[in-house]
């Protein structure tokens, strides 16, 4: 098919998009428009269109999915090294964290996390085009105008070229981004600019390299180095290491200044990293030694506001541009090119939407749906490069301390990412997607909303619960026999055995709920369990995440799981009945959550923890424990339910009105609540395989027969089983589901 210039016959009824810039962006966008027989162009600055330049990329969930839908994913797999250990230093060579959890993203995903070259990136993308005639290097691109029927770039070499819409994929320093900006001036848009320019700033610089494959540094690690003014990234990859250094300057610059570096300065601005260490016993000095090739650049961090005008729209890093340490900027590039695709698309299937007013408004539409999630990839990026470079006083607390503790979340937050991906809406989306426990969707991703749409309304059950706790409150009458005192003794340890396993749930790290001894406390204290229970299930109902329906996610620490029943009955049980018969103040009540607390984390220190392990290879593996556990306190919460019962009134299925409206009740009855609403939820995702029906008549039986809070364990073990379920078919979305989310 001929390329068309100004110069030539032009089809007006032939669409056509100008993609300036051969990079990862402009290739993908190029791939998308050809399986639609789109036509196009890529006009490349360089003389080749994967020069032996720059240093490496990597790829996540999000950009795996659109390349697989591409056909390519394949060959660039096959060239990539999968990440598997990920470690965090400090600069003396002390290990700060170790994680394997980056396997987790083959299980959730049905993808492993990896790193290339960019040429390798590059060149895989340009060999698999049906048509290469179309990608024209040595073709650098000047200036840009448009009118109301066309758009046109005109080459350095003279050539001019015109389409429909013209594509700015041209970089960091996108010439056609600065013709954009050039033309809002004309048409009094100068305000707009004013911030414009200073859209993205610097505050690192940036050294990229490979080097030849160093002792000590194994292929699939990745090493993140915490360095005071300087962040350090090591990947060990087949015959070679990728490094990324972030260094500090000393001042802020903005996109409208010209930053270059002195090439002959590299070694002397790196000189105060060269002993720092890597990993245990490999210093920097013998990484960049053995270097092959390498280029210092400024980092860009931020955002444009204007991604696109009249008949042009930029992508990748000519809008937004974000440090290395998350591994996004490419993979956001490649989303970009899958979202614009889609919109050409639907401007090429609807002829009467191709005038520059409908054209601007569909480029405006799908800007304004894009930037809240790059623009949230951008924010975290900039924090997490500030943490490794210990930024500031926060960052030098809280970086080695989430390295110990919260390896595993960085992980998480790659997957987290990834599920909100973007795909091509008019291609199948991959069976490999398929085989994942994660589900694509844009109910899951990094970004959406803290409250899901219609928690609030669901939570109105609870609150009300909240609110009768309190006008019902039992006061300070006293006890009318044992049993009363025991019954309160069981409630509380079903809580206290709950509370504990959802802190110990990986998902719900760095959470409200991660909060045991807190919440313990209150219900021990004047607050009481009525209160305590319904605020809790509220929060927790309100805030949750989607990924506790994934297997890996729902698990619990197995030392946690293990030592739950003696420390429940050391811990919790004793010292709760000899508080009783001691007749313990409501200040040394308090003591009770403290010796569970201290005790459960004595006892779980001395049995090996292999949850991280279990989680990717066997993630049911803290179920028995569980069970265990709470057998244990529905056997005990019931039994005195039933004595209860049976010595007030002479008969264990007697429930009085007044038993009903007890303050306490109602406090565990939202308990009850909080387990229906979550078992509705896990049924919506399609892995709730009981009947409704069954629960419901299930549901009053074991109210009358143990009581409301051993029902409530039992609601919250069928929770457990459910959601430790491998159901891939059913827990993740179909295609056509999958299609409707993108839509």
């Amino acid at each position: 098919m001929t390329l068309r210039s100004i110069s030539g016959d032009i089809n007006p009824h032939k669409f056509r998009v100008v993609i300036v810039g051969g990079s990862i962006a402009g290739l993908t966008l190029a791939h998308a428009l050809a399986a639609k027989k789109i036509d196009f162009v890529i006009l490349e600055a360089r003389e080749e269109i994967a020069p032996n330049v720059g240093a490496s990329i990597g790829f996540t969930g999000n950009a795996h999915r659109v390349l697989d839908q591409l056909g390519v994913w394949d060959e660039l797999a096959e060239l990539a090294t999968p990440i598997i250990h990920n470690y965090a230093w400090n600069d003396k060579g002390h290990q700060l964290g170790y994680t394997e959890a980056f396997k987790l993203s083959q299980v959730r995903h049905g993808y492993p996390v990896i790193f290339l070259t960019r040429q390798q990136a590059l060149h895989v993308l340009w060999d698999k085009l049906p048509d290469k005639s179309r990608v024209l290097t040595g073709k650098k691109v000047v200036k840009m105008e448009q009118s109301t029927t066309e758009a046109t770039v005109q080459c350095l070499d003279g050539s001019t070229y015109t389409g429909d819409i013209v594509v700015g994929a041209d970089g960091v320093h996108s010439i056609i981004h600065k013709e954009m900006s050039r033309q809002m001036e004309t048409i009094q848009l100068k305000d707009s600019l004013r911030s414009e320019n200073k859209g993205m700033v610097m505050q690192y610089r940036g050294v990229f390299g490979i080097s030849y494959s160093v002792t000590g540094i194994r292929e699939g690690e990745m090493h993140n180095v915490f360095v005071k003014g300087a962040s350090i990234l090591v990947i060990g990859c087949k015959d070679h290491v990728f490094w990324i250094v972030g260094v500090k300057m000393e001042r802020t610059y903005y996109a409208s200044e010209a930053l270059r570096f002195d090439p002959s300065q590299l070694e002397d601005s790196l000189a105060f990293l060269m002993n720092k260490y890597v990993c245990a016993g490999v210093q920097f000095k013998e990484v960049y030694q053995r270097t092959i090739r390498c280029n210092q650049l400024p980092l860009e961090e931020g955002m444009f506001k204007r991604w696109n005008s009249g008949r042009v729209a930029c992508i990748g890093d000519s809008v937004h541009k974000m440090t290395p340490n998350l591994g996004q900027g490419g993979c956001c590039a490649i989303e970009d090119a899958a979202t614009l695709a889609n919109t050409i698309l639907e401007i090429v299937e609807t002829p009467e939407k191709q005038q520059v007013p409908n054209i601007e408004t569909r480029l405006e539409f799908w800007a304004t749906a894009s930037k809240p999630r790059t623009r949230l990839i951008c924010t975290l990026s900039e924090s997490v490069i500030r943490m490794q470079s210990l930024d500031n006083v926060v960052y030098e607390i809280t970086g080695p301390l989430f390295s110990k503790y919260y390896m595993d979340t960085f992980a998480d937050l790659i997957s987290d990412m990834g599920v909100g991906g973007e795909c091509i809406s008019f291609l199948p989306l991959p069976e490999r997607q398929h085989t994942g426990t994660m589900p694509f969707g844009k109910r899951h991703y990094i970004g959406a909303p803290i409250i899901p749409s219609g928690r609030l309304f669901w939570t109105i059950p609870l609150l009300i619960c909240f609110f009768l706790g309190i006008i019902t409150s039992p006061g300070k009458a006293p006890a009318s026999s044992s049993w009363d005192i025991y019954s309160v003794i069981a409630d509380l340890g079903i809580f206290q055995a709950i509370w504990t396993m959802e802190s110990a749930r990986f998902c719900n790290v760095i959470t409200f709920m991660s909060l045991c001894l807190p919440i313990s406390l209150l219900a021990h204290s004047s607050v009481g369990l009525w209160r305590t229970v319904p605020a809790y299930f509220t929060v927790y109902y309100m805030f949750s995440a989607s990924k506790r329906l994934i297997p890996d996610s729902r698990c619990i620490r197995l030392s946690y799981a293990k030592s739950m029943i003696p420390a429940l009955i050391v811990g919790f049980y004793v010292p709760s009945l000899w508080a009783w018969s001691c007749q313990w103040s409501s200040l040394q009540l308090l003591l009770i959550p403290v010796i569970f607390s201290f005790l459960h984390r004595f006892m779980s220190s001395y049995i090996q923890d292999t949850t991280v392990e279990d989680r990717i290879q066997r993630p049911t593996a803290d179920l028995p424990w569980i069970r265990a556990s709470f057998a244990l306190t529905i056997l005990i919460s019931g039994g005195i339910s039933v004595c209860r019962q049976f010595e007030a009134t002479g008969h264990p299925l007697s429930m009085t009105f007044e038993a009903i409206l007890n303050a306490q009740t109602i406090g565990i009855g939202s308990a009850v609540i909080w387990t229906i609403l979550e078992l509705k939820n896990v049924s919506k995702e399609k892995k709730l395989h009981l009947p409704w029906l069954y629960i419901a008549l299930a549901l009053p039986l074991c109210l009358i027969l143990v009581g409301p809070a051993a029902t409530f364990a039992l609601g919250w073990g069928l929770r457990e089983e459910v959601l430790a379920r491998d159901d891939r078919e059913k827990a993740l979305t179909d295609s056509v589901t999958s299609k409707a989310h993108v839509m």
